[in-house]
């Protein structure tokens, strides 16, 4: 027969003693209606951050390569097109709020992988190559510019 012990598990630790609530007592002070407009004037209204269409990302990238948009949303895979789709695709994905499969309706029914493949494309890109960079700053600068709302 084998010996068998029974273990008992140790008594938890008493719990920690809730400390009674403190009342606190605050003073509010009327502040002058004047002294309220002028911190009110001193508050600079809340920046609203832009969000192009995917229309608006497509007609500039077109502007800024020379090219058709007919062009841009085709099948062809010559070098002069697909850099400015890829481009197009990134930009689209990084500054309006669409995902990736309704992006590629738009690009002519492209699968959400080919749009994932250029935003990840033209994202090492713009580490390694100036010019890439600088067509992406360009026309982010152009569509997604900060707007300030003027009260």
């Amino acid at each position: 027969r084998a010996n068998v012990r029974s273990w008992k598990l140790p008594e938890p630790p008493a719990p920690e003693p809730i400390p009674e609530p403190v009342a606190i007592n605050i003073e509010i002070t009327e502040i002058p209606q004047e002294t309220m407009v002028q911190v009110h004037r001193n508050v600079s209204e809340p920046a609203v951050v832009r969000h192009p269409s995917i229309a608006e990302t497509i007609d500039a990238v077109c502007q800024r390569f020379n090219i058709s948009r007919n062009d841009l949303l085709s099948v062809r895979r010559t070098a002069n097109i697909v850099r400015p789709r890829q481009i197009a695709m990134y930009l689209a994905k990084n500054l309006t709020l669409r995902s990736l499969p309704h992006i590629g309706r738009h690009f002519g029914g492209r699968d959400h992988t080919t749009v994932l493949h250029s935003v990840n494309k033209i994202t090492m890109l713009r580490m390694v190559d100036p010019m890439i960079d600088e067509h992406c700053r360009e026309l982010e600068s152009i569509l997604g510019g900060k707007d300030v709302v003027v009260g």
